[in-house]
């Protein structure tokens, strides 16, 4: 909540440095560094995890269907293409779940060692037309945040801004404050 920042954001100022995390803009402060969620994607497991917070926000538990699961397959194949491929980030992604005859994301990959994720991302790429396209609309519901400038500033490269590592976290006096309006698009990141 932004009062809890607004009270508490000088005292933590004074014992390390305080990061806001604020993509709906919530406090009306500029934006101070940006943070890369595909950083620590080093592997099929932690793309899922990553892929799960976005599925949450459209998945319905109390019924049996595919689309929730099969999105969140398709976003950990193309959150680990992109993770694995120097150069890319999560505009890779929103241009891919727009594309999903394109077959860049399961060549990259394969290269990367995930031949059985790329083998699973061609099948649904080449899979019944209803089925895909339901599977893609799915997940490109879920990652909605993909599509705003505004927020994908706060998770894509941006020149002059420091980046946040979380790994230095731990041993740090740092105090990081995570802001989003509830159920906002944006809550996945």
């Amino acid at each position: 909540k932004s009062d809890l920042w607004a009270a508490t954001a000088a005292i933590r100022g004074r014992t390390g440095t305080v990061w806001l995390f604020d993509p709906c803009r919530i406090t009306f402060q500029a934006q101070g560094f940006w943070w890369n969620p595909l950083a620590s994607v080093n592997g099929v497991e932690a793309a899922h995890r990553l892929a799960s917070h976005f599925v949450l926000t459209v998945e319905d538990q109390s019924k049996r269907e595919l689309w929730g699961p099969a999105a969140q397959t398709l976003l950990t194949a193309l959150f680990l293409a992109a993770a694995a491929t120097p150069g890319r980030d999560l505009n890779d992604v929103a241009r891919w779940l727009d594309q999903p005859a394109m077959p860049a994301p399961a060549t990259l990959l394969d290269a990367a060692g995930y031949r059985n994720l790329a083998s699973s991302l061609m099948g649904t790429q080449n899979g019944a037309h209803e089925t895909r396209d339901g599977i893609y609309e799915t997940a490109r519901t879920a990652a909605k945040s993909l599509r705003d400038e505004q927020v994908m500033r706060w998770v894509t490269p941006q020149p002059g801004l420091p980046v946040l590592t979380p790994a230095s976290f731990p041993g740090s006096t740092d105090t990081l404050y995570l802001l989003s309006e509830s159920r906002h698009y944006a809550a996945p990141l």
